[in-house]
C-alpha cells in the first residue's frame, strides 16, 4: 500500500472548500434593462421640476443639492446655465423718425445707467479682472468711481474695463483656432449655451479630411465692450471658497479682417485664393481672401468658479439701425 498516496489523499479531503470574494465587475447594459441616470442629470431634473413641488419638497431638494455641492462644486446648484442678462444695444438716434426721437435716447440712457450699476458692483466685490480696485476709503471712493464706473465703452490702457477687452479679444482668438483645428474640447470650454451649439455645429460640418488654417490679420476696429452686467448668482449660505459671488456678462463689438484656408486630402487648395492667380493645384499654401468679420458677442464668467472666460451668446442689431459706438 502506498502510505504517501493516502496521506495526501487524507490531506487533500480534509481541506475546507475555498470560498472567493465576489468582486464587482462592469456593469454590462443589456438589452430591456433599465439605465440608471447619473446623480448631476437626476439634480438637474429636480432643478427643473422645482415648479411642479410644494415649498417643502423644495427645500429639501434644495438642502440635497446644497450637500451634493460641498463634494463637487463644478456639479453644484450653483453651476447651472444662466439667463442671458438685460444687455442693450446704443443705436444712434434717426432725427427723421418721432419714434427713434422718443425711445433711443432714453434707451442709451438706461443702458448707461445698467453699465454704472455693473461697474459699481464690480469694484464692491474688487472683481475687475486685471485690476486691484481695494478698499478704498468713503471720500475718495465717491470721488475717483464715478469717473470710472461710467468708462464702460473707453479704449484706453488705464480703464478699468481695459483687461477684460483684452480677454475678450484672446478668447475670440483661441475659440476661432479650436474651431479650425476641430478641437471640440476647447471649443466647448470655451463657449456655453446656444453659442456652444452654433460652434459645436460649425465643427461638425467640417470635412474630417480636408485641414484648416484659420487666420485673424488685424483689428478693423478696436474691441469695444457696449454692455456690461453684474449680479449675484451665488446664493449659498457661506461665502464661496474661490473669488466672490458674481455673475459677469460684457457684450463685446469685435470688428475683425480673417481668412481661412482650406486643402483637401491631397494638399490642393480648395479656398478663394487671395491672388487670383494662384496655382491651387501646386499643393504649396496658398493665403486665402480676406473677409470683414463682425460679431457682437456676450462674454461671461461665474467669478466664483475658477474657469477660464467664454461666450455664451451672440447678438445681432436691429436691421436698418446703426449702433452708437
Amino acid at each position: 500500500m502506498n502510505i504517501a498516496w493516502l496521506g495526501r489523499r487524507a490531506c487533500l479531503s480534509a481541506r475546507q472548500p475555498t470560498c472567493f470574494t465576489r468582486v464587482a465587475g462592469p456593469v454590462i447594459q443589456t438589452r430591456g434593462a433599465k439605465k440608471r441616470r447619473p446623480q448631476t442629470l437626476q439634480m438637474n431634473d429636480d432643478k427643473e421640476n422645482l415648479e411642479d413641488m410644494t415649498d417643502d419638497e423644495r427645500v429639501e431638494a434644495m438642502e440635497k443639492q446644497r450637500l451634493y455641492s460641498n463634494f463637487t462644486p463644478l456639479s453644484s446648484m450653483w453651476s447651472v446655465d444662466a439667463e442671458t442678462l438685460d444687455h442693450l444695444m446704443p443705436y444712434k438716434t434717426r432725427w427723421t423718425s418721432w419714434a427713434d426721437i422718443k425711445t433711443t435716447p432714453l434707451n442709451n440712457l438706461e443702458n448707461r445707467v445698467r453699465n454704472f450699476t455693473a461697474n459699481w458692483k464690480l469694484a464692491m466685490y474688487d472683481s475687475f479682472p486685471g485690476r486691484q480696485i481695494g478698499h478704498q476709503e468713503s471720500m475718495q471712493r465717491y470721488l475717483s468711481w464715478p469717473r470710472n464706473c461710467l468708462s464702460t465703452t473707453s479704449l484706453k490702457p488705464d480703464a478699468w474695463l481695459a483687461p477684460l477687452r483684452d480677454i475678450a479679444a484672446q478668447t475670440y482668438q483661441d475659440l476661432n483656432q479650436a474651431v479650425a483645428d476641430k478641437d471640440m474640447r476647447q471649443a466647448k470650454l470655451l463657449s456655453k449655451t446656444s453659442y456652444r451649439e452654433d460652434v459645436l455645429e460649425r465643427i461638425r460640418k467640417m470635412n474630417r479630411t480636408h485641414k484648416y488654417f484659420w487666420h485673424m490679420h488685424r483689428e478693423l476696429a478696436p474691441l469695444k465692450i457696449l454692455s456690461i452686467r453684474a449680479v449675484e448668482f451665488h446664493f449659498g449660505t457661506e461665502d464661496p471658497p474661490f473669488g466672490n459671488r458674481l455673475l459677469v456678462q460684457a457684450l463685446c463689438r469685435i470688428e475683425t479682417e480673417q481668412s481661412l484656408e482650406v486643402y483637401d486630402q491631397r494638399g490642393m487648395a480648395i479656398h478663394t485664393p487671395l491672388d487670383p492667380d494662384a496655382d491651387v493645384r501646386s499643393g504649396d499654401r496658398i493665403p486665402a481672401q480676406r473677409r470683414r468679420v463682425l460679431e457682437y458677442l456676450i462674454l461671461e464668467k461665474k467669478m466664483f468658479y475658477d474657469t477660464p472666460w467664454y461666450f455664451r451668446e451672440q447678438m445681432w442689431p436691429t436691421p436698418g439701425r446703426t449702433i452708437a459706438a
